[in-house]
């Protein structure tokens, strides 16, 4: 090939020029592209993209003085196959859309398996003689007329090696993809974005499209959707669909019975900033409404199934019954992932108590072992659920059980070996809980003490818990034929009897009922189980929870940590956040002192000095028992267990017992032995009665400071009436020897008051009666009369 075409290369599409300038389509245009340069031979092979012809030959010397003389030129449009096909696979991607991604993924490979053995044999591929060495014939019967026919075909291997047949009408096809498309792999995609008909015009949309009515008793004129009808059709799918869970009939007869059709002229004003409806749609609408079918078509046409079964329920519901099943995190050994949740029981039970009336539902706590399905901890507690009872879980799962099944009077069934259920007790390496009680009950020092990785999964997706949640509706089955007082109805509607007023079990009885479903369980045969390995099926392994527990440990290499019930007790508190002050630790307004060497230099680590330019952070995460108020824990770096932190004396003050309720039948008058609910009842009645002082105080500082302010507006004028005359100079000079005076004019008073003190204590009622004539001394009331024109002469003579 000469020089001169060293510009151009393979794949690059050449057109007639006439066509490059004519502004027609590309299906009408002359567009070729080049599939290869024969240089020992001096042709070239092109294939024209826009029609079904094979490649054909051009000579070096034709294709040259076609390009010298313009009849070809290169094509500087957009190459109309150059569009990047997306085949990944991605998270948010739809069901439907990761099906039509993995089979647009099947056709491309299959039809690449058909041809790659054959494209890069080139040139030889571009002649019809080559090709038709490849075709291979077979003598076939056809089924329908039993004729004999001859089945011309290319074969190949598939992915897994086996021989197929590939017909040479779609062999020749697939080459022809491959070589106008651009000699790739994505080439060979199929061609379904061009099915299906245009899109119609909604201004103008013409006739009504589909079958005519047959009857008509609406008065439908079978007109066609404009965009003001698609406008109105998504208002009405929002608001009675979306938001009031309304089915599809329902919306379409609210959508007619609505201001939209009852009087169209009223829509203009209505709905003008919404819906920006113009005059010409208001005469469409005036029309008559649109039928049924066609507002069903709009909403299934415009929402997927996906989004219409949300559309039906709610949120919640769809996450717990319509969302997809995932399944949990995958766990390799017995240890790896233990899942814990929370449900209220469908259960009623009865108080132990005289009037032995209802208490309510119990909470059950489960935490079981993901790879072996078994429940290794279980928690039943009153309330609703809440951290403390979470951690309480955590302590069952880490310690034995035999203290929890003596204290309910649970009996162990026969069956039981040593190493049963109840005795089998660890942390695990993770944890995986919700975003519920627990995510702020689980101290920060939880996962270094104990080498726990804590998983939360997201808000309101069970389906990422869904080892543990399948198992609440197991344990909650166990009894339901049996107890009157279940009461999981799915809608309670009029008639229905009240099952609460069957409630007969007491707590332990619930609790007892509810070990033995959990026996059960981990007991029972798991259905198709996907743990098999093949050591289970050489021991000849049953496939229970706890023969694959058992079995994990000692065979997979599970991971279970033992510690001791005192080291999980003292970690397994309420996390709080304390002060670091000089005085000591100080939390929710007391303060305790750690029992630790150089107390003292830890405390004063708080103080800030003239030298530190940044503040120090004082805050500490300390530990606290809910009835426990003298004592608080706290976790420090380098310590296995918690620092106690005592009570001061100071903070230690006498409490009325009458004060708070119940305080009185504890007979508590100190803070120590106290609970914390004790002690919030005690700062919840002193926070009472400091507001009402504080209102008390507010309304007499307003009195009393209105009282200061006239006193001083008073003085003020006083004193400009009494100085008017002097100068500032004159006012300023003779203080020290006016104070002097009037210092003595005052001692002269406390004389006289002495004197006066001391002769009543020598005279009766009737001499005092007879009083001396300077009365004036002993007056309440001090005359200044004297001094006032003292001062006054002293500033005439300064004056002078």
């Amino acid at each position: 090939m000469s020089s001169s075409t060293s510009l151009l290369f393979e794949s690059c599409l050449i057109i007639e020029t006439e066509d490059q300038e004519k502004s027609i389509s590309i299906k009408d245009k002359k567009i070729f592209r080049i599939l290869f340069f024969d240089d020992e031979n001096e042709i070239v092979f092109l294939i024209n993209i826009s029609n079904d012809s094979l490649p054909f030959q051009l000579s070096n010397e034709e294709f040259m003085s076609r390009m010298e003389n313009n009849h070809y030129s290169i094509y500087t449009g957009k190459d109309p196959f150059d569009t990047p096909i997306d085949l990944t696979i991605h998270d948010k991607d739809l069901v439907k859309t990761a099906k039509n991604k993995a089979k647009k993924q099947q056709i491309m490979e299959k039809r690449w398996l058909q041809i790659k053995n054959h494209v890069n044999n080139e040139p030889n591929i571009f002649y019809s003689s080559f090709r038709s060495t490849l075709i291979k014939r077979e003598k076939k019967i056809s089924k329908e007329n039993k004729k004999e026919y001859t089945l011309s075909y290319i074969p190949y291997k598939d992915e897994y090696g086996k021989n197929c047949k590939c017909s040479l009408k779609y062999f020749l096809k697939y080459l022809k993809l491959y070589w106008k498309r651009g000699k790739c792999y994505s080439a060979l995609s199929d061609d379904y974005k061009n099915c299906g008909s245009t899109d119609i015009n909604l201004e103008n949309p013409g006739k009504k499209r589909g079958q005519k009515y047959k009857e008509d008793p609406l008065g439908l004129i079978g007109r066609a959707p404009k965009k003001v009808d698609h406008q109105i059709f998504e208002f009405f799918i929002k608001k009675e669909i979306i938001k009031n869970k309304s089915g599809v009939k329902e919306a379409y007869e609210a959508m007619k019975r609505s201001v939209y059709f009852s009087n169209p002229e009223q829509l203009a004003s209505a709905k003008q900033k919404t819906l920006s409806i113009s005059e010409q749609d208001i005469d469409t609408l005036k029309q008559g409404p649109l039928s049924q079918r066609q507002f069903e078509v709009y909403y299934y046409n415009n929402y997927p199934p996906e989004q219409r079964e949300k559309n039906r329920v709610s949120k919640r519901t769809y996450d717990l019954e319509r969302a997809p099943k995932t399944g949990s995190q995958k766990a390799l050994f017995p240890g790896h992932l233990f899942e814990l949740d929370a449900t209220v029981l469908d259960y009623y039970i009865v108080s132990h108590f005289y009037p032995y009336n209802l208490i309510g539902q119990p909470t059950l706590y489960l935490i079981i072992d993901v790879y072996s399905r078994f429940i290794i901890a279980w928690y039943l507690c009153l309330g609703r659920p809440s951290g403390e009872n979470a951690l309480r879980t955590l302590v069952n799962m880490a310690t034995d059980k035999s203290e929890l099944l003596n204290k309910i009077g649970y009996k162990k069934p026969s069956c039981c070996t040593k190493n049963d259920m109840f005795t089998i007790q660890g942390m695990p390496k993770g944890l995986v809980i919700d975003q519920a009680e627990l995510r702020k009950n689980i101290p920060k020092h939880f996962q270094k003490t104990f080498g726990i990785q804590i998983i939360q999964t997201p808000a309101k997706q069970p389906k990422w818990k869904g080892t543990i949640e399948k198992r609440f509706d197991i344990v909650q089955r166990w009894n339901k034929m049996y107890d009157p007082s279940y009461g999981n109805y799915p809608k309670k509607k009029y008639g229905d009897p009240d099952v609460r007023l069957k409630a007969i079990r007491f707590f332990d009885e619930m609790y007892i009922e509810v070990t033995d479903a959990i026996f059960e369980h981990n007991y029972k045969p798991i259905d198709n189980p996907k743990l098999l390995n093949v050591s289970i099926l050489e021991e000849g392994l049953s496939t229970t929870p706890v023969e694959l527990f058992n079995h994990g440990i000692a065979k997979v290499g599970g991971s279970i940590k033992s510690f001791s019930r005192d080291k999980i007790l003292r970690n397994l508190l309420k996390p709080g956040v304390a002060t670091k002050t000089l005085q000591g630790i100080k939390y929710n307004g007391l303060f305790y002192l750690p029992q630790i060497d150089n107390v003292e230099e830890f405390l004063s680590s708080s103080k800030t000095t003239q030298y530190r330019k940044v503040a120090l952070n004082n805050k500490l995460n300390i530990l606290e028992h809910e009835q426990i108020v003298d004592q608080i824990y706290m976790p420090l770096d380098g310590y296995d267990d918690p620092i106690i932190c005592n009570l001061l004396d100071s903070c230690n003050f006498q409490v009325q017992s009458t004060l708070p309720e119940g305080l009185d039948m504890n007979d508590k008058n100190s803070i120590k032995g106290m609970s914390w609910y004790e002690y919030n009842d005690i700062k919840e009645e002193y926070n009472k009665t400091k507001k009402k002082a504080d209102e008390k105080y507010e309304n007499i500082r307003d009195e009393i400071n209105k009282r200061r302010k006239q006193r001083m507006e008073d003085a003020k004028k006083r004193t400009d009436k009494l100085t008017a005359n002097l100068s500032n100079s004159a006012f300023l000079s003779g203080a020290n020897e006016r104070k002097k005076v009037l210092k003595e004019k005052q001692s002269k008073e406390e004389a006289a008051a002495i004197k006066e003190a001391y002769y009543s204590m020598d005279q009766t009622d009737t001499d005092a009666k007879q009083q001396p004539n300077d009365k004036q001394y002993y007056d309440d009331e001090i005359d200044y009369s004297d001094l006032i024109d003292d001062i006054e002469d002293e500033m005439e003579q300064d004056n002078e």
